[in-house]
């Protein structure tokens, strides 16, 4: 038989009552055939004993076996038709899981046309669970209602209590806003009234004052005085281009670039042109703002053209008062080289002749003893004389210069030394510049003007005077280790530092002096020159 048969459930039913059939009719047999056969012995002891007593036990003995068959007999049918088909019932409903669908109950036992006790009991207990499960699929659609209803409920509440707050709030923002319009009304109303009386302050205002937008070159408000001081109409200023107005191309991108970069701009002079394009000077003040809510800048202007002018010809009276200074310094210098050559010149040799003929005199007043002596004291004063004649003519212009400026310093520096005690040294590292005689001439009155002011103020005890090529030029470096001075309170009424540097100006060249109050004073003066050579080693002249 294939193991599908095998294991149908209908075909183990029929064999399991099939079995049961047999065995029960089996049984029935053996029972009737127990009784039968102790029947037939009793029988046929009381026939050939004729003794009760003596068959009485044997008889209970069969009595009892067979009380016992048929208890165990009862027993297992009990058990055949009754408790195993209970005990099914009872493992099915132990195993029943409302939350699942069930499967229907099925006994093991024949189907019968009529249904009995246990085939109700069965369809009982199915219908229940079929009502069970139902009862629990409804519960559990109503509990899921009954949460969806209480959480929609919630939410209602929720909604209702966010709705209050929210109206609230409403209520109060609004409240607020309505303070807020209130206040910002009045406070347009204020500025109204503020902008009016700016407007009448500006147009009453001398100052010419403009707005002019940041983001192009045009023109948003102007009072008359603006009007009138560009030459400008009312009805052409909305053509006017800002630009236009500014002599330099890119002015005004440069103004706006300032007052973005400093917030502001303050009394800045800038040429301008009015509309007919005449061209003026003006101090401007700017400032970054907005206007009609677009970004704009403030020009205030004051026309200073004639104050330019005025600075102007005072700029020129000033150069003119240079050049005539310069001119009278150079005619001062030629004046003082002629005298010194004048003096060197025709008075020496007058002296060298008077000399001459006083040695003549001497070799013949031999005899004459207060003749001799006064003839000696007449050669003392005129060697006196002839040395006076020379100090004045180098001081009036030293011969030395004539042959260069390092000759002239060397002279220079000796002399000092002679005269004022201080120990003077020239530093020389630099040969001979090529210099004109005017440069030569202006440097070394620098020099002789510092060397001068060390004699006069300095209390120094020792001077140098440097010469050397730097990257500029020639550089002269006058150093002494005096008491140094306030360069601040020396700036007015210092006659001979102006006159130095007047010097250096006229000749282009620059100077600087450094000085420290108990640390002695640097004059530099450096002048641009032509190449020439330079000493190898350092020569020290003093």
């Amino acid at each position: 038989m294939a193991p599908a048969m095998l294991n149908d459930p209908r075909l183990v039913r029929s064999t399991n009552s099939l079995r049961g059939s047999v065995v029960l009719r089996l049984f029935a047999i053996v029972f009737v055939f127990s009784c039968a056969v102790t029947v037939a012995l009793t029988a046929t002891q009381l026939y050939y004993d004729r003794s009760l007593a003596n068959i009485a036990p044997r008889i209970l003995v069969n009595q009892a076996a067979n009380t016992f068959l048929v208890a165990l007999f009862i027993t297992w049918l009990l058990n055949r038709i009754v408790t195993r088909h209970l005990t099914a019932i009872a493992r099915a409903v132990a195993r029943y899981d409302f939350r699942e669908r069930p499967m229907p109950l099925r006994l093991d036992r024949k189907d019968r046309s009529v249904p009995d006790e246990l085939d109700r009991v069965v369809s009982a207990i199915n219908a229940m669970a079929e009502r069970v499960y139902h009862a629990y699929l409804e519960e559990r659609r109503t509990s899921v209602e009954r949460q969806a209803r209480h959480a929609a409920e919630a939410a209602r509440d929720e909604l209702e209590l966010r709705v209050a707050r929210r109206t609230e709030q409403l209520a109060r923002a609004n409240f607020e806003l309505r303070e807020q319009i209130a206040e910002r009304e009045r406070a347009q109303a204020q500025l109204a009234l503020s902008e009016a009386r700016l407007r009448e302050i500006v147009e009453v205002s001398p100052v010419p004052l403009s707005i002019g937008s940041a983001a192009e070159p045009r023109m948003l408000y102007a009072n008359e005085q603006w009007l009138e001081l560009f030459g400008v109409t009312e009805s052409e200023l909305p053509g006017i281009c800002l630009d236009a107005l500014y002599v330099e191309p890119d002015g005004r991108r440069k103004l706006l670039e300032r007052a973005r970069l400093g917030g502001n701009v303050t009394d800045t002079e800038v040429p301008v042109r009015r509309l007919d394009g005449a061209p003026f000077w003006a101090t401007m003040t700017a400032r970054l703002a907005s206007f009609q809510d677009e970004p704009a800048i403030y020009v205030g202007f004051h026309d200073v053209t004639e104050r330019k002018r005025m600075e102007q010809e005072l700029l020129d009276s000033r150069e003119q008062l240079r050049q005539l200074g310069a001119h009278m310094e150079a005619i001062r210098e030629e004046e003082r080289k002629r005298i010194a050559l004048e003096i060197h010149d025709e008075l020496g040799q007058l002296l060298t002749a008077l000399k001459m003929d006083i040695s003549l005199l001497k070799m013949h007043s031999g005899g004459h003893p207060e003749m001799l002596k006064k003839v000696i004291g007449m050669r003392d004063l005129v060697e006196q004389t002839m040395s006076m004649v020379r100090n004045v003519a180098n001081h009036l212009r030293p011969a030395a210069l004539n042959f260069g400026l390092v000759s002239a310093l060397e002279w220079l520096t000796e002399d000092f030394g002679k005269r004022t005690g201080i120990v003077c040294q020239l530093v020389l590292n630099a040969d001979e510049p090529n210099l004109s005689d005017a440069h030569a001439t202006a440097l070394f009155r620098v020099v002789q003007e510092s060397m001068t002011n060390v004699a006069r103020h300095a209390r120094a005890t020792r001077v140098h005077v440097t010469m050397m090529r730097g990257e500029d030029g020639l550089v002269l470096n006058v150093s002494d280790n005096g008491c140094g001075f306030e360069q601040t309170a020396c700036k007015r009424g210092s006659y001979g530092l102006l006159g130095m540097s007047e010097r250096a100006r006229l000749i282009g060249a620059s100077l600087q002096i450094d000085s420290v109050v108990g640390s002695g004073t640097v004059v530099s003066i450096s002048i641009p020159v032509g190449s020439g050579s330079e000493d190898d080693q350092d020569s020290d002249r003093g």
